[in-house]
């Protein structure tokens, strides 16, 4: 390493990729062994005339029962014939954890798609699922990120953390390496909400740090110079979707 000895940041920046890394370890720890909690398949969405379904998966409960994009969800049964009204797409997943995985239910559900007056239908949700384990998607975007931080972790040895640039070109790197990584599974439990606030924040951050670090390198660009306002307008809307990310959930 050029610089022998480690400058501040440096060292803070090494202490949080150990705790970036931990956490990113016990997030997939949990999705490897922790028990997933039940879905439908469906990621229903509020409107002002009530629950609709804005993303169906394939070949889960919902989807093979026959629910489609821009269903609209009126009621669910636990047992086919006492129907309870749905207000809120956190109902649904009450009846969810109530019926448990490999659990039924019954949804009684409109689709505006059909012009026609009589659009009500009956859903029976059979065998309800949890979210797959794990998919090729997940594997691919972790295995991104761990090449992300490890390529960060060589510039950072490699050109010395005197080296101009090379912090921000690690924080970048770091900040990939989170959003690829960290993936929440839905339990709503407190570490599960903060793996998805942390993905959140670390991609809505990227974009501002990747940009001002191309305006930055190889030659420091003067548009960010004076005055410094410039720069931290740059940081303006991820922050701001981050305080509203925070507050919402």
């Amino acid at each position: 390493m050029k610089g022998k000895i480690l400058t501040t940041w440096s060292l803070i920046w090494l202490l949080a990729t150990v705790l970036f890394v931990a956490g990113g370890a016990l997030n997939l720890s949990q999705r490897a062994n922790h028990q997933l909690p039940p879905t439908d398949g469906v990621d229903w969405t509020q409107k002002a005339d009530g629950i609709y379904a804005e993303k169906v998966a394939p070949s889960l409960a919902a989807s093979r029962a026959g629910i489609a994009v821009g269903d609209k969800l009126i009621g669910i049964s636990l047992d086919e014939k006492q129907f309870d009204e749905v207000v809120a797409p956190s109902d649904v997943q009450m009846y969810l954890e109530t019926a448990g995985v490999s659990g039924n239910l019954t949804y009684f559900y409109q689709r505006p798609s059909y012009s026609f007056t009589n659009n009500f239908y009956y859903a029976d949700l059979r065998n309800i699922d949890t979210l797959p384990r794990w998919t090729a998607s997940l594997i691919f975007l972790s295995i991104v990120g761990i090449i992300w931080l490890g390529v960060g972790i060589f510039v950072l040895f490699k050109q010395g953390s005197h080296s101009p640039f090379v912090l921000h070109f690690a924080a970048v790197c770091l900040t990939a390496f989170v959003f690829h990584v960290y993936k929440p599974i839905g339990l709503g439990e407190d570490f599960d909400d903060a793996i998805r606030l942390l993905d959140d924040m670390a991609f809505a951050f990227f974009v501002p740090l990747f940009l001002h670090f191309c305006l930055r390198y190889p030659v420091r660009s003067e548009v960010f110079d004076e005055p410094r306002w410039k720069t931290y307008l740059l940081y303006v809307p991820a922050s701001l979707i981050t305080i509203a990310n925070f507050f919402v959930s």
